[in-house]
C-alpha cells in the first residue's frame, strides 16, 4: 500500500520514472530538473503522508495512512514524537504524554 501510495504520489509532469525500493525504504526518481524540483518531489511524498528527508508529512496525511503504514515511533498520528519537533510534552486531540509515555 506504500509504494502504490508513493508511486501515485509521484505520478506527475517532471518525474519520468518513480520506483519503490521496499528494502531501503527510499524512492527512486528520476525527473525533469526544468519541470519540478527536489522540494516539490518530496513535499507530494509529504503530502501523501511520507515523511522525506526535508519534509514531515501533516499529522492529518500521517494518520490517514493504514495502520500498516504507520512507521512514527512514539505517538501514533504525531510528528511531535518522530524526533522531528523535540521531546517536550504535548497534547494532541484529546491525549497527552509524560516522561513514562516515551
Amino acid at each position: 500500500m506504500c509504494e502504490d501510495r508513493i508511486l501515485d504520489a509521484l505520478d506527475v509532469p517532471g518525474v519520468r520514472v518513480a520506483q519503490w525500493d521496499q528494502f531501503k525504504e527510499k524512492a527512486f526518481v528520476v525527473y525533469k530538473p526544468k519541470k519540478i524540483s527536489e522540494d516539490q518531489i518530496e513535499q507530494l511524498v509529504a503530502d501523501a503522508g511520507h515523511d522525506t528527508e526535508r519534509f514531515i508529512a501533516s499529522d492529518e496525511a500521517y494518520g490517514a495512512l493504514a495502520d500498516c503504514c504507520l512507521y512514527r515511533d512514539g505517538c501514533p498520528g504525531c510528528s511531535e514524537h518522530n524526533g522531528h519537533q523535540g521531546d517536550e510534552e504535548h497534547d494532541h486531540e484529546g491525549h497527552d504524554h509524560d516522561e513514562e509515555d516515551r
